[in-house]
C-alpha cells in the first residue's frame, strides 16, 4: 500500500507542477478602476489607433476598387451595348474567303451554315474574326455587316 500512495504522490506532484495556472499580476498592475472594473488590454496599438488605421485602409480599398473600375470602363461598356454597328470593309476580306460568301449566299441568307470540313470551318472562322460571320455553337450565320455586304453584292450583280 505505501508504494502505491507513494506512486499517486508522483502523480500528483507531476501534474501540479506542470499544469499550474500561471501567475496573475495584481489589480494595481492591471490597473483596476475604482468600479472594479478593468480597462480593456492595449497591446502594441490602441483601440483608437486601429480604428484610424481600419478607417484609413478601408477608404484606400474603395478609392482602388473606384480606380478598377474607371480602368476598365471600356470593357464594362462594351458588355452593355446592344447592337454593335461595326462596319467592314470588303476590300479587307481576302478574296478565297469572298468567293466562299458569293458562293454559300443562299445558304447564309436563309439559315445558318454548317461547314461540311476543315477547310470549310477554317474559312469561316476566317469570316468571323473579319467581322462578317457569327459563330452559333456549330453553325455560323450572317452578322449585320456580313448582310450588308452580300445586299450589296446582289444588287451590283443583278445591274449587270
Amino acid at each position: 500500500m505505501p508504494k502505491q500512495r507513494l506512486r499517486e504522490s508522483c502523480v500528483e506532484r507531476h501534474v501540479r507542477k506542470v499544469h499550474r495556472p500561471a501567475p496573475r499580476a495584481s489589480d494595481a498592475q492591471l490597473g483596476v478602476q475604482a468600479d472594479g472594473l478593468r480597462p480593456p488590454l492595449n497591446y502594441a496599438l490602441g483601440i483608437r489607433h486601429m480604428e484610424w488605421i481600419l478607417g484609413i485602409a478601408t477608404i484606400l480599398g474603395g478609392i482602388s476598387a473606384i480606380w478598377f473600375l474607371y480602368d476598365k470602363r471600356h470593357v464594362i461598356f462594351a458588355c452593355f451595348k446592344l447592337r454593335v454597328s461595326a462596319s467592314v470593309n470588303p476590300l479587307g476580306i481576302p478574296d478565297e474567303d469572298f468567293e466562299f460568301l458569293v458562293a454559300k449566299r443562299e445558304s447564309f441568307l436563309t439559315a445558318a451554315y454548317l461547314p461540311i470540313d476543315e477547310n470549310e470551318e477554317a474559312t469561316c472562322r476566317s469570316l468571323v474574326n473579319n467581322g462578317v460571320l457569327v459563330k452559333q455553337i456549330q453553325k455560323y450565320r450572317l452578322s449585320s455587316a456580313g448582310r450588308q455586304i452580300l445586299k450589296s453584292k446582289n444588287s451590283s450583280i443583278s445591274k449587270r
